[in-house]
């Protein structure tokens, strides 16, 4: 069982039972005992393995030398799991640890086993310890109240709710007194509200059943078990070994002689729990429950109120309402929640689902369509690009009144034009368009839908949101129309581009000019990158190719970037503007002023054909063009723009520029 784990001591040496195998077989070994004591499959054991050696972050970079995790960082893995609270993570860590500073991989394993408890008596004993802070084997009316109210906040429950079970008075140290283990036990057995109290940090407490009748004393239930499974063992013998005639123990109601009933309790068995635990409120009711807990975070000004008012909607929908009014409206509320969050993706699938609801659907049909209970928007997500975006379900059909109707197509036409998914916008807000009209035409026709529980809003407030909603629409598709002209624009840009770019690979063909892309993105960024403003062009009417050159000073690393050179014009030009003729335009770095145009030699440098430097000059008196056609000829590749180096002609840096090859 593994209540019983936490009994077990640490195995500070994991592997040292498996010596004689290699790394890999003990580590196999290793996970598949833990597997077998803790019924989590092996697979995961083995990834955790490695990530527990290799200290891989986020969960266990803090693992030492010795392969140990100290108690601190093993509340920081318990707290990434979605434990929030630092009082609750820390006592985790402290019961799983067993007072020890440190933890090794086997008692982690063992310790996030009992997290994931799937049923409620497995997660009682490990719950206990967790709520008996001093380690005392009781809960005394400080620590019951501490550890209660962290795990109330935890779960976001109603604290009246427990109260009430409760009943605790004003003072309730003087009546609570200390809780033993069966006190918590059923306790905590009492209704859902007091299974989430208690065991809350448990990571499958949603899947916790109620039990028809709170639990017992440990012991009891032992000897019951003892007593179930002697008699097994005797039928199985086919004997009573001296025992009282079976029939006695478990005969069965109809009092046929010979027929023994099962004593196994029935109600430990989950699909029997399931199916009990439905009967006791509807699934109307349930999800109802949810979506007015969702409403009232999603007016809180808490924090991760509108996520936990996503949670509830969510959870709204798990339980399948045959509402379809019901279902409708969660995921219209959950729209709104994921709008707030800039959730546009679920916000957009939300309300596409919303508005297909039909008034006549099945729970199942309602409750699944468009977006998924989880929230995951796949539906809209898995609509192939370009396919015509069109709700399928007419207005008269819909589960949702005309108002909540113009909300979902305003919030899905917000999140889609926050997408630009235009096709999705434009259908939404000709949706709106048209939902404003059948209101404005006939007025009456606003009042709220309501399910069971609800009341309609009076008309005259119902028509001044649906004014508003209709303004809001309208600005909408104002900025969809602005927008689509942006897109278009910017197509028609990109096709004109694409066809220059066309036009200029057939130009370097034509000059035979060998061009392939940069060596470093960094600095095609920074040369012909979006912010640039430079780029390699063609002009079809002059016939001629403009180049962004970047000139290189290898002398005094500094360097000069032409935006846009003609291939017709020659690099003497712009060397004479930067510098003048006899370096009267010198540049603050040339200190002696011997960078002068007439004295300054150009260079470009490659790799011949056996991958050796190579340096040629570069006639700066010379066409741009015609002298890269001749570098090309013998062996030069522009990679994305040419480079030129220029150092001063005659220097002893030109000699040692030279004797290495052109590296400075």
């Amino acid at each position: 069982a593994l209540g019983a784990m936490a009994a077990s001591s640490p195995s500070s040496g994991a592997l040292s039972q498996y010596v004689e195998y290699d790394e890999e077989t003990r580590r196999r070994l290793l996970c598949g005992d833990l597997s077998e004591e803790t019924r989590l499959p092996r697979e995961l054991l083995e990834r955790f393995h490695v990530m527990w050696t290799e200290r891989a972050r986020p969960f266990f970079k803090d693992v030492d030398e010795r392969g140990r995790l100290s108690t601190e960082g093993l509340a920081e893995v318990i707290r990434s799991l979605g434990v929030a609270s630092a009082l609750i993570c820390g006592s985790i860590s402290r019961v799983i640890a067993q007072g020890e500073p440190s933890v090794d991989f086997c008692a982690f394993v063992r310790g996030y086993a009992q997290l994931h408890a799937r049923t409620l008596k497995e997660a009682l004993p490990f719950a206990f310890r967790v709520f008996d802070l001093d380690g005392d084997g009781q809960l005394c009316p400080e620590e019951f109240q501490k550890m209660l109210s962290a795990t109330l906040e935890l779960k976001k429950l109603d604290a009246a709710a427990i109260k009430r079970v409760l009943a605790v008075p004003p003072s309730p140290e003087e009546e609570l007194g200390g809780l033993t283990s069966d006190q918590f036990r059923y306790f905590a057995s009492l209704s859902a509200e007091t299974i989430l109290a208690t065991c809350g940090f448990m990571l499958h407490v949603n899947a916790f059943y109620v039990p028809p009748v709170p639990l017992g004393p440990e012991a009891e239930e032992r000897e019951e078990e003892e007593a179930a499974k002697a008699l097994r063992d005797a039928r199985a013998r086919g004997t009573s070994d001296g025992a009282p005639p079976l029939a006695s123990v478990g005969a069965s109601a109809s009092g046929e002689e010979g027929h023994v009933s099962d004593p196994v309790n029935p109600f430990e068995d989950e699909d029997f729990l399931s199916a009990l635990e439905s009967l006791r409120t509807t699934p109307e009711e349930r999800a109802e429950r949810q979506k007015n807990r969702g409403n009232e975070a999603l007016r809180s000004k808490e924090p991760n109120s509108l996520n936990h008012a996503v949670e509830r909607y969510t959870e709204g929908l798990g339980e399948h309402p045959h509402d379809a009014v019901l279902v409708a409206t969660l995921l219209n509320n959950r729209s709104a929640a994921q709008v707030m969050l800039k959730n546009w993706g679920r916000a957009l699938a939300d309300s596409m689902a919303a508005l297909e609801v039909r008034k006549d659907a099945d729970t199942a049909e309602a409750a699944t369509t468009g977006a998924a209970p989880s929230g995951s928007a796949k539906t809209m997500q898995d609509r192939k690009e370009g396919e015509e975006t069109r709700l399928k379900t007419p207005i008269a059909n819909r589960a949702l009144s005309l108002a909540a109707q113009l909300k979902a197509a305003r919030r899905g036409a917000t999140a889609a034009l926050k997408l630009d998914k235009l096709d999705d916008a434009r259908a939404l807000c000709e949706e709106g368009r048209r939902l404003a009209v059948i209101s404005l035409a006939d007025p009456g026709s606003t009042q709220l839908a309501t399910s069971p529980q609800g009341a309609a809003s009076p008309g005259g407030v119902v028509a001044a949101t649906m004014k508003g909603e209709d303004a809001e629409v309208e600005s909408l598709f104002r900025k969809l129309v602005l927008r689509e002209q942006e897109m278009q624009l910017a197509r028609e840009r990109a096709a004109a581009l694409a066809a220059m770019e066309v036009e200029l690979k057939k130009a370097l063909r034509r000059r035979e000019l060998d061009v392939s892309d940069f060596a470093d993105n960094s600095l095609k960024q920074q040369c012909v990158g979006s912010s640039s403003g430079a780029r390699v062009w063609y002009d079809a009417e002059a016939d001629e190719v403009h180049w962004p050159v970047l000139v290189l000073y290898p002398e005094t690393s500094m360097s000069d970037f032409i935006q846009d050179m003609s291939e017709n014009d020659a690099l003497a030009e712009h060397l004479h503007e930067m510098f003048g003729e006899n370096a009267e335009n010198s540049p603050p770095w040339d200190q002696e002023r011997k960078y002068a145009a007439g004295a300054l030699q150009a260079y470009i440098c490659f790799e011949d054909g056996d991958g050796k430097p190579f340096v040629r000059p570069f006639d700066a008196s010379a066409a741009l063009g015609a002298q890269l056609i001749a570098s090309c000829r013998e062996g030069y590749s522009v990679l994305g723009i040419p480079i030129v180096h220029v150092v001063v002609r005659g220097s002893p840096f030109e000699r040692e520029f030279l004797r290495r090859g052109g590296r400075a």
